[in-house]
C-alpha cells in the first residue's frame, strides 16, 4: 500500500504538472479560461478515487479482515484431507500488511504421538503457504475437546 500511495502521489504531481503546463498554453492561446478549473476537478476527482482505495485497503488490514480470495471453506477442505485430521474450525486469517497473511484455528486430530503430530503440523503449514500464501500459522491441535466445531466461533 506505501508503494501505491508513493506511486499515486507522484503520478498525481506529474499529471498535474503536464495540465498546469497545457491548459496554461491553450488559456494563453485560445483564451479558454475555463480549462483550469476543469483540469483542477477532473485530477482532484482521480486523487479522490484512488486514495479512496488505498484508505479502504488499509481500513482492512487494520481491522484485521480476511484477506480477498482466501475462502475459509477452501481452507478447512484443505486441511480436513490430511491422514489423521478430524476437522478444523475456529479459523481465523487476517493480513498485517499486503503480503502477509497469519492463521489461527483449532484442529481436531486423532490421538497420536507429538512427534507425528508435529510432522503433520508441518505438512499443514506447507499446504497453507503453497496453496493460500499464508506466511504465518497458528495451529491447535486438539483431540475431542472443543464442543463448538464451526468454522469461526460466534
Amino acid at each position: 500500500m506505501n508503494i501505491k500511495a508513493a506511486y499515486l502521489h507522484l503520478l498525481s504531481d506529474a499529471v498535474s504538472s503536464v495540465a498546469v503546463i497545457l491548459g496554461g498554453i491553450a488559456i494563453y492561446y485560445l483564451s479558454v479560461y475555463w480549462l483550469d478549473p476543469v483540469l483542477t476537478i477532473l485530477i482532484a476527482a482521480y486523487v479522490l478515487k484512488e486514495s479512496f482505495h488505498i484508505l479502504t485497503d488499509a481500513l482492512h488490514v487494520l481491522m484485521e479482515g480476511t484477506p480477498e480470495g482466501i475462502s475459509l471453506d477452501d481452507i478447512k477442505n484443505a486441511v480436513e484431507k490430511f491422514e489423521h485430521v478430524v476437522n478444523i474450525h475456529h479459523i481465523h486469517v487476517w493480513s498485517v500488511g499486503e503480503n502477509d497473511i497469519h492463521l489461527e484455528a483449532h484442529v481436531n486430530i486423532d490421538n497420536m504421538m507429538t512427534v507425528d503430530s508435529d510432522m503433520l503440523r508441518d505438512k499443514i503449514e506447507k499446504e497453507l503457504h503453497d496453496k493460500f500464501e499464508i506466511h504465518h500459522a497458528t495451529i491447535q491441535f486438539e483431540c475431542g475437546k472443543c464442543e463448538n466445531e464451526k468454522i469461526i466461533q460466534i
